[in-house]
């Protein structure tokens, strides 16, 4: 599968999609999805823009609740941010290539693990099933005091190449 960077032609495309996805990802202003692209280690598209990944590395000034937690327990470390598949793509391998390939960044760049979180409340039980099928393990269970969501932390280590 060939991926291509999430870029100024295709900027409204993907801040769309994200936007029409808000309950899982949250919804995002252009300027904020902008800070969030500057930010990213990986921000690509799946073939035919069936979906997006948005990973961010260590040392970012990136103010979400989720990255931070992250930050403040690791100095070296992927964080998935979002992923986003549109509906009619899903069940069909996109969702699982666009890990394969954050997988394969964090391995040449030496970074040891994934991090993400999935929500508990509200439950996300396909979400759970998908990333324990991929190997991420539990870490914690944190109340997400800003979004007012409890979620569980999770990585997944990566070989190094």
């Amino acid at each position: 599968m060939s991926f291509e960077p999430i870029d100024d032609a295709s900027f409204d495309d993907a801040l769309a999609l994200n936007n029409a996805h808000d309950e899982e990802v949250g919804a995002s202003t252009p300027e904020r999805f902008r800070a969030l692209l500057s930010w990213s280690r990986l921000a690509l598209w799946a073939p035919d823009r069936a979906g997006f990944v948005i990973i961010i590395g260590p040392g970012q000034p990136y103010d979400s609740f989720n990255y931070r937690w992250f930050s403040e327990r690791y100095q070296r470390f992927s964080y998935l941010d979002r992923v986003v598949v549109r509906a009619e793509a899903r069940g069909k391998g996109v969702g699982r290539a666009l890990y394969e390939r954050v997988f394969a960044d964090a391995r040449g760049a030496g970074l040891p693990f994934v991090g993400l979180e999935v929500n508990v409340d509200p439950p996300n039980p396909a979400s759970d099933a998908f990333h324990a099928a991929l190997g991420f393990q539990p870490i914690d269970v944190v109340l997400n005091p800003i979004s007012g969501k409890t979620v569980r932390y999770m990585k997944r280590a990566v070989e190094p190449s």
